[in-house]
């Protein structure tokens, strides 16, 4: 600009007067980010089955699936006791690997002679 207005140039006094008008550029705006996904939840974990529980014991099977077992034998099944436990519920859950293994040789003392085990 001061080469144009300067002491040494052609202009006339009055000109000069101002600063030049220079168009100012537009903003460029901030980039915009991708949006962020959601994080995927871990899976939900299948039941552990800890491993086939015969509450007789051994080779033994019930012939009474219908009484009532003990609520000492329903805790050690892991089962929930309202409204009672069957021997044939307790045979179930046995077999389907949701007693602990830890209390499996505690309940052939406590289920013998109400499931009928023989």
């Amino acid at each position: 600009w001061s080469w144009f207005c300067g002491p040494n140039s052609s202009f006339k006094i009055g000109e000069c007067d101002s600063t030049p008008q220079v168009p100012t550029p537009e903003p460029t705006p901030a980039p915009t980010p991708e949006p962020t996904p959601e994080p995927t939840p871990a899976p939900t974990p299948q039941p552990t089955i800890q491993g086939f529980c015969n509450i007789c014991g051994g080779q033994l099977s019930i012939s009474n699936p219908g009484p009532y077992i003990s609520l000492d034998a329903t805790i050690l099944l892991g089962m929930d006791s309202v409204g009672g436990v069957t021997c044939g519920d307790a045979v179930s859950h046995g077999k389907n690997g949701h007693v602990p293994e830890s209390n499996c040789p505690l309940l052939p003392a406590l289920v013998t002679n109400t499931c009928g085990c023989s």
